[in-house]
């Protein structure tokens, strides 16, 4: 534990200190040169150590990074002699020439010095020159016909096609011969230097930085084939995402290689990426193995569309304004629960970090850390003032890779079709940007990301170099004189691990901390890289996964946060445990967590468990669950606040990870209450932790990033109906309209709303999909089965009471779900036997489905009348008055319930078909698919009305 010099120290002039050096930053930027951390140690005064030797962890020769320049990051490619060798051009069919490219030109190769296509072409136009004397201008046709006939060779071409081509240049133009020779020595020696590449990333356990570079090797081979075919290409944003460009001259380069590994997994990971050398190094040919540079990385054209359609997926339902508030609120409200955590770890057990206390949190740490972040913030907001008063947009830039975007970039755009045709190229590319709204959503979504990424990351550095250096002064290698240089030397210049834990902690508060790394213990991540990993070797089913998961590793770590803060269960978790033995800081942060997490249950727990909110109101049961919530207007993550005898709703969906803490909160307290009460309902310990389980599950579901699961799940429920009731043709003509029209941007929607009233439609068509909350006025209404309307979702709702409500919830009667299909028999009176006993099911559309739902609710509450026995039957607020209900038994009163639901919807039925235009409309479609049935059945067999003969 600290002793009390340090505290006064920090007390008094901690502030001092980070003020100090905080000028010593800045004289840095500038070009002051700083004092180097090291040279400021010196031997403690064994009678000044306030703490054991043993117990100084802090290593004074650890490894530091000292500030490099530009020059220092660019990427040494293997060495490639003057005159490649000819086993390389015989392998590969190339030995057409006498190679020869200078090694210095080659150097320059690299795709950190390529920005454009313009870059590409000055590179040949230097060796082209090499080769200026060797051409008479005179002659040019003879030299142009040879060489044409290599290159052709080379780029598997017609050799007479590009003679025609080269003959139709004027002399001294891009393409001259010359100029052909030139890109084909740089082509040549490039592919040498991706053999080299190659050989290093399909080792069994590949270094990173070798996998990078070969990747980033393999796609600049792509795009130079592409300009010596002519083709227009906007090379620069092609290969942007290959590259890692350092943005600052003193960036960390321990930082550099964890973007490397970081855009590896974005890629698909170092496996995928060795995988995909070896089987670059199995194509011996040379015309295949320019194909695979070409285009391997992309299974087939159908990977190709469908990456493309999940790009467009993706930006579509991100154009939503509402997406990017909540994003940007959930990174803040992670960032301000880690640094409150910050807070108790340095106040409430600063120092008491076990059996490792010499890295224990010091005193006050969360003050430089917040100081850290004040700064990145006050640079931020000069940057926007800047640009403002430029009238330019805010260039906010990282040094820290990671996007929660899972899908390939500019997948649709001829980046990625690589068409050769000019106009056609150019036409994907004008289509791209129209079905990706010009990639506008992901752009902003990465720039709030950027900016939560450069606060937290600063501030994780500032924390950190307090700490060591509060260290250092306790353990007398420091001066408190020399404590600002030395906290100033540490942010410029941080070790290693300072690095890794900053970039680290700047992912995790943004939700992106890689679910691939295998030194993760989180089986929750382990879990989610299994599914990702699924989702990213869809290959040409891309469009499908992404259309369900959209993001897997966004929700996955919202939920790792969640439950690292839940007591208990984040026992569960290995990581946590781990925390917990490590002693020191990581043991003060996991207890933070805990703390935390109990003061969230504690609050939130108590109103669930009173009934003043609720996360996925786990008290009902699983069937019929829909209609329960619908019936009381239950939403998920809500407050429910009573006011007289309103209840008013508050609904906290999409700020996570705060709205899924509290949700989860308060399921927990709902769950600890039903299992308290005494009655035939109580469940044991076993079911309530499945329970709990489960409610976990569901707030996950229906969180912001995750509401295709909630999508997949309803869909499989209504094809395990379809198939049930032989209407799957009708299931997947509704699933494909829905599909399509979810490409209609959010945004829209958004804005419909503000002209829609607040209930829910029913939508079976394509037409209907698109005008749901665009323009609803002639969209059919969803009713509850009592034949009121339901609610939309939204922020602000009440709910819904009366004593019928009341009862059924307190009852929790198990609802089947009104049906979307009803069985009909057309042929009910024919004499012939073939027909008399068959019945055929019938798919409702839209205004059917909510007809019927207005007809059973009306039924069910005001009372039903059977058009066949000509008897009514009473309201159910009247048979729940009843000396039978009220006597009977929990059981018996939900048959009774039961019994009258059913005979509801018996009523409404035959009310739907006595309406004589939807009689006719459902007889019809049962007679010909009845026909159509027993035509197959009877192989031909002719009855009334077929136009078959035997």
């Amino acid at each position: 534990m600290a002793g009390p010099v340090i505290k006064n120290i920090i007390k008094n002039k901690g502030k001092d200190v980070l003020d100090e050096a905080q000028k010593i930053i800045d004289a840095s930027k500038k070009g002051t040169p700083n004092t180097k951390a090291e040279d400021l140690l010196q031997t403690p005064d064994p009678k000044k150590v306030r703490i054991k030797d043993k117990e100084l962890k802090v290593n004074p020769d650890a490894e530091t990074v000292t500030t490099i320049t530009k020059k220092d990051f660019k990427v040494e490619p293997p060495k490639v002699a003057d005159e490649i060798s000819d086993d390389f051009l015989k392998q590969r069919g190339l030995d057409v020439f006498d190679n020869k490219i200078a090694t210095s030109i080659l150097r320059d190769f690299n795709i950190n010095n390529i920005q454009s296509e313009a870059d590409i072409l000055k590179l040949i136009d230097d060796i082209s020159k090499r080769f200026s004397k060797e051409f008479d201008l005179q002659k040019r046709g003879v030299k142009t016909n040879k060489v044409t006939k290599q290159v052709a060779t080379l780029l598997n071409k017609n050799p007479e096609d590009l003679t025609a081509r080269l003959l139709q240049l004027k002399p001294g133009s891009t393409l001259n011969a010359e100029t052909i020779l030139a890109a084909r020595e740089l082509l040549v020696a490039g592919m040498n230097k991706l053999d080299v590449l190659a050989e290093k990333a399909s080792k069994e356990l590949p270094d990173a930085k070798d996998v990078l570079e070969f990747r980033q090797h393999f796609a600049l081979m792509s795009q130079l084939q592409m300009v010596i075919k002519g083709v227009q290409t906007e090379t620069a944003r092609a290969l942007q995402q290959f590259r890692i460009k350092a943005r600052s001259t003193n960036i960390n380069v321990n930082l550099e290689n964890l973007n490397a590994q970081n855009l590896l997994v974005e890629l698909g990971g170092v496996e995928q990426s060795s995988g995909l050398a070896q089987l670059y190094l199995k194509t011996k040919d040379a015309s295949q193995a320019l194909k695979f540079t070409e285009e391997t990385g992309v299974f087939a054209n159908l990977t190709k569309v469908s990456d493309a359609i999940a790009e467009s997926f993706v930006n579509v339902i991100l154009s939503n304004p509402m997406t990017f508030v909540r994003n940007t609120g959930g990174n803040f409200i992670a960032q301000g629960m880690v640094a409150f955590e910050r807070k108790l770890a340095a106040s409430g057990f600063a120092g008491k970090g076990g059996k490792n206390s010499a890295d224990a949190v010091a005193v006050y740490e969360d003050i430089a850390k917040a100081y850290g972040k004040s700064q990145a913030f006050s640079e931020i907001i000069s940057e926007f003032g800047a640009a403002f008063r430029e009238r330019r947009l805010p260039e906010i830039v990282s040094d820290i890779t990671g996007s929660k975007v899972e899908t390939r970039a500019n997948a649709f755009s001829n980046d990625n079709f690589k068409f050769d045709n000019k106009a056609l190229g150019t036409l994907t590319n004008i289509t791209g940007q129209i079905f990706t709204l010009g990639r506008y959503p992901t752009q902003f979504i990465n720039f709030q990301d950027v900016i939560s990424k450069n606060l937290e990351y600063r501030s994780e550095l500032y924390a950190l170099a307090y700490r060591e250096t509060m260290k250092r002064i306790e353990a007398g290698t420091l001066t408190l004189e020399n404590a600002p240089s030395f906290l100033a030397d540490r942010v410029i210049n941080p070790t290693k691990d300072v690095v890794k834990q900053a970039y680290d902690a700047a992912h995790y508060v943004t939700f992106q901390t890689k679910l691939s790394d295998k030194s993760n213990s989180n089986r929750l991540r382990q879990l989610g890289n299994s599914v990702q990993s699924i989702k990213g070797n869809s290959g040409p089913f891309s469009w499908f996964t992404n259309y369900y998961l959209p993001f897997v590793r966004t929700p996955t770590n919202i939920a790792s946060f969640t439950l690292e803060r839940t007591p208990g269960f984040n026992l569960l978790l290995k990581n946590y445990r781990e925390d917990l033995a490590a002693g020191g800081a990581r043991r003060q942060l996991a207890i933070a967590k805990m703390e935390l997490g109990a003061a969230f249950y504690s609050v939130f727990g108590l109103m669930g468990g009173y009934g003043y909110g609720s996360g996925t109101d786990p008290e009902f049961n699983i069937k019929g669950k829909a209609d329960n919530l619908r019936l009381n207007n239950y939403q998920p993550k809500s407050l429910r606040i009573p006011i007289g005898d309103k209840v008013h709703q508050i609904n906290t969906t999409g700020f996570d990870p705060l709205s899924m803490m509290i949700g989860q909160a308060m399921d927990f307290g709902q769950l600890v209450d039903m299992a308290s009460n005494d009655h035939e309902r109580s469940q044991d310990l076993a079911n309530f932790g499945l329970a709990l389980t489960l409610s976990f599950g569901e707030n996950l579901s229906n969180s912001t990033f995750m509401a295709g699961v909630g999508q997949f799940i309803d869909d499989v429920k209504y094809l395990d109906y379809s198939l049930k009731n032989d209407t799957e043709d009708k299931f997947i003509q509704n699933w494909f309209a829905q599909y399509a029209s979810s490409f209609k941007p959010t945004v829209v929607n958004q804005v419909g709303k503000f002209f829609n009233d607040n209930n829910q439609k029913l939508a079976t068509e394509f037409g209907e999909y698109l005008k749901r909350n665009v323009a609803e006025a002639d969209l059919n209404k969803r009713y509850d089965i009592l034949g009121d309307e339901v609610a939309k979702f939204g922020v602000y709702s009440q709910i819904k009471t009366d004593p019928v409500r009341d009862e059924l919830k307190r009852l929790n009667v198990s609802i089947d779900p009104f049906p979307r299909s009803i069985s009909v028999n057309p042929f009910e009176n024919d004499t012939n036997q073939i027909f008399a006993k068959s019945s055929a099911s019938v798919t409702l559309n839209s205004e059917e489905q909510s007809y019927y739902q207005y007809l059973a609710g009306n039924n069910l509450k005001n009372g039903g009348f059977d058009v066949a026995t000509q008897r009514p039957t009473p309201p159910l607020e009247q048979v729940l008055k009843s000396d039978l209900y009220l006597n009977g038994t929990e059981y018996e009163k939900e048959q009774i319930v039961k019994f009258y639901i059913n005979k509801s919807r018996s009523f409404a039925e035959k009310q739907l078909l006595a309406e004589t235009e939807i009689k006719n409309r459902i007889t019809e479609e049962a007679k010909n698919k009845l026909m159509e049935k027993i035509i197959t059945e009877q192989k031909g067999l002719d009855f009334p009305g077929s136009q078959t003969t035997p």
